[in-house]
């Protein structure tokens, strides 16, 4: 009898262990599933905020590059301003012939007067062909020669091709050369 008693119960627990050992083979599996869901959540996590920091570096990158790109220009525009006309060989052969606002720098009266030193055949800001006369200014005469108005003003007769009228047809009025 005790040897019945004895197997009795070494089939229980043996019944017992393999259903905890069943239990724990289950608990286990639920367990490593658990941390196997828990790490790709953590892996795509991280792949998101992998692709939200490059993006961000990528816009800072652009930012900067922006930002440094833009000092260098306005470095380059402060350094050299440009401070007067267009030279002739950039705008063409009627590049001198303009009225200006800014005047490079130079033996000027005042900002904006053209004092006449300019050489034969050119026209001064005036329109007036100067042909190289002193120092008249916009439209004048020369002050070193002497003269009682402008009906006195004399111009010389080697008129520009784009204006070949010496009669003063086409020069500003006052300034036609008188007979």
């Amino acid at each position: 009898m005790i040897v019945e008693e004895f197997e009795q119960v070494r089939v229980a627990l043996q019944a017992e262990a393999e259903h905890v050992a069943a239990s724990l083979t289950a608990t286990q599996e639920h367990a490593l599933a658990a941390v196997d869901a828990a790490v790709d959540q953590a892996r795509a996590a991280l792949a998101t905020l992998d692709e939200r920091v490059r993006a961000e570096i990528a816009q800072e990158r652009a930012e900067v590059f922006a930002a440094v790109h833009a000092q260098a220009q306005a470095a380059w525009t402060d350094d050299e301003p440009w401070a007067g006309p267009p030279a002739p060989d950039e705008v063409g052969d009627d590049a001198g012939h303009e009225a200006t606002t800014q005047v490079p720098s130079g033996n000027l009266d005042a900002p904006g007067v053209d004092t006449g030193e300019v050489d034969a055949g050119e026209v001064d800001a005036g329109g007036v062909e100067t042909g190289g006369v002193g120092t008249g200014g916009v439209g004048t005469a020369g002050t070193d020669l002497p003269h009682d108005g402008p009906s006195d003003v004399v111009q010389s007769e080697e008129w520009d091709d784009e204006d070949p009228s010496p009669t003063g047809a086409d020069a500003p009025e006052g300034t036609q050369p008188q007979a």
